[in-house]
């Protein structure tokens, strides 16, 4: 199993390194609220910001992120937060799972 190194702790986290919250992260959790049950226990995966975590208070929540300055933030927001690869390494069975890929707009040419 290939282990990637803690975040460093005491950082601040770079957010112009962390997509923003926008309209794709609202309708997520918009949906993600209208099909919780109350014993889910939910992976959010590439949780970001932490904002759809952190916005399921009540619920048990546990968040993935590859990139250290988003753990640090979603931390931050108390998303108990694991740095892996999507969900790489993770042993445990979740009854819901979110996930709100990242992009990258692309020209027409290079689709």
């Amino acid at each position: 199993m290939r282990t990637l190194p803690p975040s460093p702790t005491g950082s601040a986290p770079d957010t112009s390194q962390i997509y923003p919250p926008r309209e794709d992260t609202f309708f997520l959790l918009r949906l993600a609220q209208s099909e919780i049950r109350p014993d889910d226990i939910i992976l959010e995966v590439g949780t970001g910001s932490g904002y759809i975590a952190s916005s399921l208070q009540g619920f048990r929540v546990i968040g993935t992120d590859i990139n250290p300055h988003a753990v640090l933030l979603s931390h931050a927001r108390g998303v108990p937060v694991i740095r892996t690869d999507i969900a790489h390494g993770l042993r445990r069975v979740f009854t819901l799972i979110l996930f709100n890929p990242p992009y990258i707009p692309t020209d027409p040419d290079e689709r």
